[in-house]
């Protein structure tokens, strides 16, 4: 059945009431669905263009970085699990009663597909070559860009293959429920069956040939040699959707309204408000500052440095001049704080380095209204020594000195 746009209430532009200071918290919540139903899948491309899917066949667009949400004709009824583009034009939508869609002009149209199944999750290594998974072991493949598309054998036929992944058109990953994780390096012609237990596997990423991470049960497990191998990473919460910027750097949704970071490729979390309490579906960024998250309730939260410090006004009248205060408690052990004034409003860097000068964390990246602000930065998964602050704007830079004592 095509879907009406007038389905969402009638809207065609769903407004996100997000505050006129992003400092106030690490992420920043809204729910942009007026029925309330859950968002299964986020994906942007940069900072500004992004997608959301969800239940009743919703698709949502932002071009300002999810400020604002258009409702899209996705062709369907079905709810969408998984949404993914290669550019801001090109892009596929996995459903759940056999629909796939797909737009090549960033979804002012949709077009539908209906290879059967019952799909979970979608991937493509280009225009062209792309695959799904989904009910009872299936996984398909295309090779024209979604017009077609045909069986391929996955060596197993578990009730749900919830995550695939590729590093390219020849290797890559699919995950689902009883442990199960297969791989290939032919482009699917082949899956090689790496793994079979009783757990329920929620998310699979890789980032080249060798290293990668899989939530079992909400524990997440790491591989360095392809997946061959899986260690479970100690003292890490639970975890679900997954994403992976580099080998050191990543983020997952956790307990409801939690997402968590790691820096040193997952044996170290730490956790970050998302300023909601519904659980949160799927998360994605698209570099270390820039990420979104979406779930339950039609919420979707966003961060613009990374989530990794709350920063808050503290205070109400505007400063005669730029600042940037000394830390307190300093030496400290592992959190500090750190104040800084704006006269007029800016765009700011606030950025931490290491003694040998390279940059270890931002904290502050964003455009700021003129006031005072207080930066608390967390420490914890860095190593005792000396490391510098440094503040700049378009009229003014500072650095001061900090002492890490654990």
């Amino acid at each position: 059945m095509k879907k009406s746009i007038l389905t969402f209430s009638a809207l065609l532009i769903l407004s996100i009431a997000i505050s006129t200071n992003p400092a106030e918290a690490q992420w920043i919540p809204s729910s942009v669905f007026p029925l309330g139903d859950s968002l299964q899948s986020i994906l942007f491309v940069n900072s500004n263009t992004g997608w959301v899917s969800g239940y009743s066949g919703t698709i949502l667009k932002s071009t300002n970085g999810g400020i604002n949400w258009t409702a899209q004709n996705s062709n369907t009824d079905s709810r969408i699990n998984s949404i993914f583009f290669i550019d801001a034009n090109t892009g596929w939508a996995a459903g759940s009663v056999g629909a796939i869609c797909r737009t090549t002009n960033g979804g002012a149209n949709w077009f539908t597909e209906a290879p059967g199944g019952f799909w979970f999750s979608i991937f493509f290594a280009n225009a062209n070559t792309g695959w799904a998974a989904g009910f009872m072991g299936a996984v398909i493949k295309t090779t024209d860009g979604g017009l077609s598309w045909f069986p391929q054998q996955s060596g197993t036929s578990v009730i749900m293959l919830t995550s695939i992944c590729f590093i390219n058109a020849n290797t890559g990953w699919i995950s689902g429920i009883n442990g199960t994780i297969c791989k290939t390096t032919n482009g699917g012609n082949n899956w090689n069956a790496q793994n079979n237990s009783s757990l329920f596997c929620y998310s699979i990423k890789f980032i080249n040939e060798n290293t990668g991470w899989v939530s079992w049960d909400g524990i997440i497990y790491k591989s360095t040699n392809g997946g061959q191998n899986w260690e479970s990473l100690n003292n890490n919460p639970l975890a679900y959707s997954l994403c992976f910027l580099n080998s050191q750097t990543g983020y997952a949704t956790s307990v409801p309204g939690t997402i968590i970071k790691t820096t040193n490729g997952g044996i170290n979390w730490t956790d970050q408000s998302s300023g909601t309490l519904n659980l949160l579906s799927s998360i994605y960024f698209t570099d270390i500052y820039y990420g979104w998250a979406c779930g339950w309730g039609g919420v979707i939260a966003k961060t613009t440095n990374g989530g990794s410090t709350f920063i808050s006004n503290s205070g109400t009248n505007i400063p005669d001049k730029y600042s940037l205060s000394q830390n307190y408690p300093n030496p400290f052990n592992p959190s500090t704080i750190i104040n800084f004034q704006l006269p007029t409003n800016n765009f700011i860097s606030l950025k931490i380095y290491d003694v040998t000068g390279k940059e270890v964390e931002t904290l502050v990246n964003e455009q700021l209204s003129a006031g005072s602000y207080k930066v608390d930065w967390d420490a914890s998964t860095y190593p005792s020594g000396i490391y510098f602050c440094r503040i700049e704007t378009g009229n003014f830079s500072k650095t001061i000195k900090m002492s890490l004592i654990k």
